[in-house]
């Protein structure tokens, strides 16, 4: 690189004027002109980097003349990053900075010719610089070379991509020539050939906050009608405006092109007029990363052909702590958009307005269809993919925790339920109090939000397995637990104090034993 120009001044007289704060190693040297008919004292002086005290200034001239209609150059000197460098004059003088790039490149043996053509016989620890601006194919035995930014705001290397880019943008290949990762155009990294991340995060968990955002767990039943704050799939609540049973939400399988199978629909089944609700509320825990940031929210949906209304899509915020309805945070934030639906899946992204207050500790989304009318046929919305993340733009969609396995954990952080997999399954073991209860341990498969409070069963009995089973007038929580409970069955006949029993299905797929720890 040649001599650059770094500052220039033609300051007032008697006045110390900075002309360069060195952002480079630089070999560098300042011409003075005195512009006038009298003689001018010049002074040039370095001010190094991290020096405060006058002692420790470095003068290359100090009151220098420089006669009427003349020229000083300083000797040259060497200057390092942050090193600032100042002029001062008694007459009205022009000052230029000039300078040369210094380059350390420790190598085999240097730096080889500037052309346009690659040299004939190479030789290691060399490098060649194409002349033409094109870059050359190969710079081998670069071992130990770093590239380091010069401030805290300079993108230490970048690669650019062409217009229309369809090659990798980087490879990185064995010595036999087997890759070992590479970044296609997209900006996706491959570990040998196999997709791992890229920047937007795509298989990364923990960037989405909404758990079961692709609607792949159904613990409860893929079917069933909205009431008054019910459960419809795993951390999605069902509502109306009043009432119940005018809606229903179930799983339907979809293909988008996207990394999910499912949907959830919110069909009108009645001639109601009152609005659906269909919503998730955050745990506190996971919304707190909102504070001070903006949020964005975005999803996959369409309409049946019979949909009458309006879907409206609202991003919500609120300061109070695991609330479970969005629509009733406290402090609450409603950054809401209307929904222009067609029947094929788009995406859709609602963003808030500005970032969130820095007492934000609790998200939710709610899905609301209003203005429905008429005799309902093919009257739903479907919904998939929905993600809500840090930041003012939506990133490929991913998993809360990545994969199906995590999200069904996720999803039993909150409820867990057993049952469906046998007729006499089994589902707890413990022994014989009296003759009329049990105390029977349960095992969860992960630790709950809270030690359960909640029970859900149908269809149970206890066995010995030597005799006939008992059912049981009740079943509770003896010792509250996140995830080893003890529970207790009351009103059976026949127990024998002390002898193993076990909580089983009572010969029916349809038997279940559910624990509860939700918003």
């Amino acid at each position: 690189m040649g001599v650059q120009r770094l500052g220039v001044s033609t300051p007032s007289t008697n006045t110390d004027t900075l002309i360069y704060t060195a952002d480079y190693p630089f070999l560098a040297s300042v011409i003075g002109t005195n512009l006038t008919t009298s003689t001018s004292l010049v002074d040039v002086w370095v001010v190094p980097t991290g020096v405060t005290q006058t002692s420790g200034y470095v003068y290359y001239a100090y009151q220098t003349d420089i006669p009427p209609s003349n020229t000083l150059e300083t000797h040259k000197f060497a200057l390092n990053i942050g090193d600032r460098v100042y002029v001062r004059s008694t007459q009205n003088t022009s000052f230029n900075l000039a300078g040369l790039r210094q380059v350390d490149i420790q190598l085999a043996t240097g730096v080889t010719s500037f052309q346009t053509t690659a040299p004939t016989n190479p030789i290691n620890g060399q490098v060649w610089v194409d002349g033409d601006g094109v870059a050359g194919t190969n710079i081998s035995s670069l071992a130990g070379y770093n590239v380091q930014a010069s401030s805290a705001t300079q993108v230490p290397f970048q690669i650019q991509a062409a217009s229309g880019q369809t090659a990798d943008l980087q490879q990185w290949d064995h010595v036999n020539g087997t890759p070992l990762a590479r970044v296609d155009s997209t900006g996706l990294v491959y570990s040998q050939q196999s997709p791992v991340i890229n920047a937007n995060g795509l298989y990364a968990a923990g960037k989405n906050k909404v758990i079961n955002g692709a609607f792949d767990i159904w613990q409860r039943a893929t079917s069933t009608l909205h009431g008054a704050n019910i459960f419809v799939t795993d951390r999605w609540r069902g509502d109306q405006g009043a009432g119940g049973g005018d809606y229903t939400t179930s799983r339907q399988a979809v293909s988008t092109g996207e990394p999910f199978n499912y949907c959830a629909r919110i069909t009108r089944t009645t001639t109601t007029t009152t609005p659906s609700y269909f919503y998730t509320a955050l745990e506190s825990l996971d919304s707190s990363v909102a504070k001070g940031n903006y949020v964005t929210l975005s999803f996959y949906a369409r309409k049946g052909s019979g949909f009458s209304g309006l879907l409206v899509a609202h991003l919500y915020s609120g300061t109070g702590t695991d609330q479970g309805t969005p629509h009733g945070f406290t402090n609450l934030v409603d950054n809401g958009a209307n929904i222009n639906l067609t029947t094929s899946f788009q995406r859709f992204t609602v963003t808030t307005s500005s970032a969130l207050s820095t007492a934000t500790n609790q998200l939710g989304v709610t899905f609301n269809t209003v203005n429905q009318t008429g005799t309902p046929t093919n009257d739903y919305v479907e919904i998939t993919g929905v993600q809500l993340e840090i930041g003012q733009s939506a990133t490929s969609f991913s998993r809360a925790a990545g994969t199906i396995q995590g999200e069904l954990a996720a999803c039993q952080r909150y409820y867990v339920r057993f049952g469906g997999d046998h007729v006499d399954q089994v589902f707890a073991h413990g022994f014989g109090a009296n003759s009329t209860a049990c105390y029977l341990l349960a095992s969860l498969p992960v630790s709950m939000r809270i030690p359960s409070t909640t029970l859900e069963y149908s269809t149970l009995a206890v066995n010995d397995f030597a005799g006939s089973a008992s059912t049981f007038s009740s079943i509770g929580i003896s010792q509250q637990s996140k995830d080893r409970p003890m529970l207790i069955i009351q009103g059976a006949t026949g127990i024998t104090q002390y002898r193993t029993y076990f909580l089983k299905a009572n010969n029916s797929l349809s038997s279940y034993l559910a624990f509860s720890s939700e918003l």
